[in-house]
């Protein structure tokens, strides 16, 4: 039983050897995004996913642009860092988004460890309470959950 119960609160990580690109929107958040490149996404399994692409920052602008719209106020995810993802499914372009909440900065450091290189997912409730994920449908601007 102790095993199950110390799997459920481990992180999983999808390491990506390739570059990624830092980026900050002072804008729309304070912290800091990061762009996977499409030979990275490969890497990462999605289901049901035709191919993988290289959002541009005028894709993610856009996708913070509909998520201020969607939530008037942004001021609470305003401490989420961000991971970017494109893809491509059924000949519509979209962006999956990893937000993580670094408001407390010592826990987020511990438990977002090398975000700047890795896609992350954490189960548990640490993860439960700092962190989702949100799929944008660049065409049609629509946000959804994962």
């Amino acid at each position: 039983m102790k095993t199950i119960v110390l799997t459920w609160f481990a992180i999983f990580h999808f390491t990506f050897s390739h570059s990624q690109s830092k980026i900050t929107l002072p804008k729309y958040y304070d912290g800091v995004g990061i762009i996977f490149e499409k030979e990275q996404a490969k890497n990462f399994l999605i289901s049901q996913v035709d191919t993988f692409f290289t959002p541009t920052i005028d894709q993610v602008e856009s996708f913070e642009k509909s998520l201020q719209f969607l939530h008037c106020s942004n001021s609470a995810l305003k401490k989420y860092y961000r991971q970017y993802l494109g893809f491509i499914k059924n000949n519509s372009q979209y962006l999956m988004i990893y937000f993580m909440n670094f408001k407390n900065k010592r826990l987020a450091n511990e438990n977002f460890k090398n975000y700047e290189n890795e896609m992350l997912f954490g189960l548990g409730d640490f993860y439960a309470r700092n962190a989702f994920l949100y799929r944008f449908n660049i065409q049609a601007k629509t946000i959804g959950n994962y």
